[in-house]
């Protein structure tokens, strides 16, 4: 019942109400647009098709001298290595417009807008797991992992054996020789910097600290200064994206937020563009005809009449993807560089932010 006074009776204000949402800016939420350009494709199936990198590395004994008119020289080409393939996926979700429901929305909550809100954002949400579900796999990596001991996580501050700019400095070198590039992304989630901008093992080397104490913390581009010979700047990427793993119809006062990205880190090389010479560690495969505008994710939109009471629309999104590892050589994972069962990285549920 409403309350209020006397001279007046409580309503919902139409000006104000508490409530979250998306962020405008995705770029420190998502990581799948930064580690996944895309290549939009025709078909849903197809081959990738590889150039033998170690045959353009080969050194030849070329013929010397200008009377071996008879002589043979080598015969130079390139070669091809096993095709690769991909498999683009539709996944589909839905919002309703219920028209007897929006008549009797109040104007604070814009029902409208929230309804179709809501399917859009959680398509994004489900496309980032799966994305981040790659590349986090360190099985897809070869040998281009480091699995960090208890003893050597980069949390524990007072350890000798957490040895972190040389851990660093030594697999990003490799990515650099094989590829011929800096390593221009460097992924981690939130947390996971924060223990970084503040370790002994890089705030107390010369360049940074010449007092050597440890009153000092990095910034992205002091830490991308310290490994300049290996990374290019803006390289550093910390992600914030949070789902919740409360099962639905949930509660907010119980909400358990877990963070897309793990205790992990990534470190690679990828090429924006599509390109018929690309080395990068990944790409994400779309397929370009859910719709006339080659878009990532596809809107469509029906009258519903069978919608009770009096009738309603459906919004349908569709995307069609495939999120893959084309190139290990390009890239290094840390699958944990910190220890995810401290207090310290609990959620206010009581439950650890990396699952």
């Amino acid at each position: 019942m409403a309350s209020g006074s006397a001279l007046h009776v409580n309503v919902p204000l139409s000006n104000y109400a508490i409530a979250w949402k998306p962020p405008g800016e995705k770029a420190d939420w998502f990581a799948r647009e930064d580690f996944f350009p895309l290549v939009p494709v025709q078909k849903d199936s197809d081959l990738i098709r590889q150039i033998s990198q170690g045959r353009m590395l080969e050194i030849y004994e070329a013929l010397v001298g200008d009377d071996n008119v008879a002589g043979s020289a080598p015969i130079v080409e390139f070669a091809v290595n096993a095709n690769l393939t991909f498999k683009c996926v539709p996944r589909v979700l839905r919002g309703i417009i219920n028209y007897y429901k929006q008549k009797q929305a109040d104007d604070v909550l814009m029902y409208e807008k929230r309804q179709l809100d809501a399917p859009r954002w959680a398509l994004q949400l489900h496309c980032e797991e799966k994305a981040l579900g790659q590349l986090l796999d360190s099985t897809k990596y070869g040998g281009h992992v480091t699995n960090l001991g208890a003893n050597e996580l980069w949390d524990d501050y007072g350890s000798s054996a957490s040895t972190i700019y040389d851990e660093i400095a030594t697999r990003l070198e490799k990515i650099v020789l094989l590829t011929g590039h800096k390593v221009n992304r460097f992924g981690m989630a939130f947390p996971t910097w924060r223990v970084i901008k503040g370790h002994p093992g890089l705030v107390r080397r010369p360049f940074i600290n010449q007092g050597g104490s440890a009153g000092t913390v990095l910034t992205k581009e002091l830490f991308e200064k310290l490994f300049e010979e290996w990374m290019e700047p803006g390289a550093v990427r910390i992600y914030k994206g949070v789902f919740n793993r409360s099962p639905s119809p949930n509660d907010d006062n119980t909400i358990d937020l877990q963070l897309f990205w793990g205790p992990g880190i990534v470190a690679a090389y990828v090429e924006p563009n599509v390109s018929v010479e690309d080395f990068s560690l990944s790409k994400g495969f779309m397929f370009s005809g859910l719709d006339g505008n080659g878009e990532p994710m596809a809107v469509i939109e029906r009258d519903a009449p069978e919608i009770q009471p009096i009738g309603g629309r459906e919004l349908r999104l569709v995307t069609s993807m495939d999120w893959k590892l084309v190139n290990n050589k390009a890239g290094w994972i840390w699958p944990q560089v910190i220890d995810p069962t401290n207090a310290a990285y609990n959620n206010d549920a009581g439950n650890s932010y990396f699952g």
